[in-house]
């Protein structure tokens, strides 16, 4: 029997890492534009930027120690949150 609170949290993972996946392209081409082409360089590497730290984020409060295993419940996540910022500061 599998937990529905697991599956959602595969599927959203699954989603984030998709856009991550995303995010590797313009990485790649940001990398690969010579020096004086500063602007769109500076675009793409923002755009990977603003696909891939949503997933980052996402597995830190999903899978971050820092008492989060104390705090049961639906609102699990949320606290996790508060820790991550509270730990972070």
């Amino acid at each position: 029997m599998r937990d529905s609170w697991l599956d959602e949290k595969i599927s959203m993972t699954k989603k984030l890492g998709l856009a991550a996946r995303f995010g590797a392209v313009p990485i790649i081409g940001g990398l690969v534009l010579p020096g004086r082409w500063f602007l769109p360089k500076t675009m793409l590497l923002f755009g990977a930027a603003i696909l891939i730290i949503p997933v980052v984020f996402y597995l830190y409060i999903l899978t971050i120690g820092h008492g989060k295993r104390r705090h049961k419940g639906e609102k699990s996540d949320f606290w996790g949150a508060i820790l991550l910022i509270e730990t972070s500061g």
